[in-house]
Order: C-alpha cells, then sequence, then structure tokens
C-alpha cells in the first residue's frame, strides 16, 4: 500500500535566516481542514482526534532545531521555552501527553509512514521526488 504525504506547507520561510518549515500527514487521512489553527490545536493537545476517530499523533524535531523554533513562533506563537514550559505544566497536571520528538528529518517521515495517523513537523520538503508526495500550500 503506497503511503502519500501531504505536505502542509506551512512552509512559511524567512530567506534571510533560511529557517523553514513543513507539516507533514499522511494522505490516507482527511486532511482538507487541516489549517495553521488546527496543527497549533494539535501541537497544543487540545485536538487529540482526527475526524475518523483515530488518535493523532503528532511528532516534531528537537525544541533546539532552528526550523522547529521557527514553527514555534510562527504557528503556535511560542517560542521554545513557552512551549516547553507549557507541556511541563500539562503533563504535570495529568492533563495531556507532549507530542514525541525525533532527532531527524528521515525519522519524522519514517514514523509518520509507519504511523498513518501520524503528523509532524520538518526542516524540508521529503527527498523523494515521486508523484507520492503533495506539497499543499496553505
Amino acid at each position: 500500500m503506497k503511503i502519500m504525504f501531504l505536505v502542509f506547507s506551512l512552509a512559511f520561510s524567512l530567506s534571510s535566516l533560511g529557517a523553514e518549515f513543513f507539516v507533514l500527514s499522511s494522505k490516507n487521512l482527511n486532511t482538507e481542514s487541516v489549517n495553521k489553527e488546527v496543527v497549533k490545536s494539535i501541537f497544543l493537545g487540545n485536538k487529540l482526534y482526527w475526524e475518523s476517530g483515530k488518535r493523532i499523533l503528532p511528532v516534531h524535531l528537537p525544541v533546539n532545531n532552528k526550523s522547529f523554533r521557527f514553527f514555534l513562533e510562527e504557528v503556535i506563537d511560542m517560542d521554545a521555552n513557552q512551549f516547553l514550559s507549557y507541556w511541563r505544566r500539562r503533563l504535570f497536571s495529568g492533563r495531556a501527553h507532549p507530542p514525541k520528538q525525533l532527532a531527524k528529518d528521515d525519522l519524522i517521515i519514517e514514523y509518520i509512514k509507519n504511523h498513518p495517523e501520524g503528523i509532524g513537523v520538518i526542516s524540508k520538503a521529503p527527498a523523494e521526488e515521486s508523484e507520492d508526495v503533495i506539497v499543499i500550500e496553505i
């Protein structure tokens, strides 16, 4: 079965800083309604399930990664310290578990291939030049 990624080009870029990010999800999900606010809600642990009823599995790069920091500023409206503090409070209160963190883009892409209900933030568009990868600008 082919898994196709939708790269939500929340690919905001700062050409002067060279910072950009991409949000990936499996083709098998209904992602038509995914926008900046939905992604923010997912990564803050407020949206836990896809419309299909499957649990959302968010994954991201390390917090010290330049692209992920840019994602935090542009989408989440927090800096890295605020994001970490937010998740410490949520975890301590028992209300949620933070998104999974993986070290490299390739690991996140592989994670989403193996977990079709996943959604991830990477620093570069997937290297695979195939019809299985679509870039969607939001």
